[in-house]
């Protein structure tokens, strides 16, 4: 098994590891049913689990099926409603 060691960061070169399923922002909006601003919104006010690589938004698929399992009692597709209180909520008060 080979090693690179970056800085504190120690990343295993295994070929059985399973790759890791990222998805962007726009696939993440389409499988929500939300647009991808609001995807950002929420990552950027950390109500989504999401990278930031760079200056775009990564997103894990296992930790999204986790994110709506945890939300089961209501409809994986997220609603305007949702969305406009998501905002509220991430806004700074004034």
């Amino acid at each position: 098994m080979s090693e690179n060691h970056l800085g504190n960061i120690s990343l295993s070169l295994r070929p059985s590891a399973q790759p890791l399923s990222l998805l962007n922002t726009a696939q993440l909006a389409s499988w929500l049913g939300i647009s991808t601003r609001t995807v950002c919104l929420w990552a950027e006010c950390a109500h989504l689990p999401a990278v930031k690589v760079g200056r775009q938004w990564r997103f894990h698929r296992e930790a999204i099926e986790e994110w709506l399992a945890d939300r089961a009692p209501l409809d994986k597709k997220i609603t305007a409603v949702a969305a406009s209180a998501a905002y509220t909520l991430c806004r700074p008060p004034v």
